[in-house]
């Protein structure tokens, strides 16, 4: 008897624990996912050139933090950045990224007293040749890469940035066909034509 007893207590336990763990088990998942919103490792800000004249930004940080693009010429723009109560600091930094189309060229993204007076103004320059670069070829990134280094904090949390040129992939998608193109598809035709002509020969009455 004293053995059925315990048993039927045990049984009776059963479901309240398993209870207990599904409770439990919810709110460590819960915690955890609030936690990971709250507190983020790092945000990214991403520059995508679309053309010679189209950049646009993306930033994975809070929606407080604002950039605004302001073409200076082509290939050419300035980024400036504001964010709630100043959270969001820069450090002098300047990264390049391989052009993906054309290897004797490269992209190049900076902030600094060096490259401006604003503080937080950030400087882009795409299609630059190699011939003018002065930096390590060896920090050289490839193209739609983060930097390894963070270029500053957004309310204490790192931020790093990347850089993806797609400006060729605009172009060759809706670009127009060279004037020798043009020209040699307009003399084949008129050949062609020439030739179906002669083929036919003069109609009998």
């Amino acid at each position: 008897m004293k053995n059925s007893t315990s048993t039927r207590t045990n049984s009776n336990l059963r479901p309240l624990l398993i209870a207990l763990a599904l409770a439990i088990t919810a709110a460590v998942t819960v915690t955890s996912a609030y936690a990971i919103t709250i507190n983020p490792t790092s945000y990214t800000l991403t520059f995508t050139e679309n053309s010679s004249t189209s950049l646009t930004t993306m930033y994975t940080g809070p929606s407080s933090t604002v950039f605004s693009v302001t073409p200076n010429s082509p290939d050419n723009w300035t980024v400036n950045c504001s964010s709630f109560y100043n959270s969001l600091v820069l450090v002098p930094f300047v990264w390049d990224w391989t052009e993906p189309e054309e290897p004797n060229e490269f992209n190049e993204v900076s902030h600094g007293p060096l490259f401006g007076n604003g503080t937080n103004t950030i400087y882009v320059t795409s299609d630059e040749s190699l011939d003018e670069y002065f930096g390590d070829f060896s920090t050289m990134l490839a193209n739609n890469t983060p930097t390894p280094i963070q270029i500053g904090t957004d309310g204490g949390v790192p931020v790093f940035l990347v850089f993806n040129d797609l400006a060729q992939q605009s172009e060759n998608g809706t670009g127009v066909p060279d004037t020798g193109s043009t020209l040699l598809l307009l003399g084949l035709s008129v050949a062609g034509l020439t030739v179906l002509n002669r083929s036919r020969g003069p109609r009998l009455a």
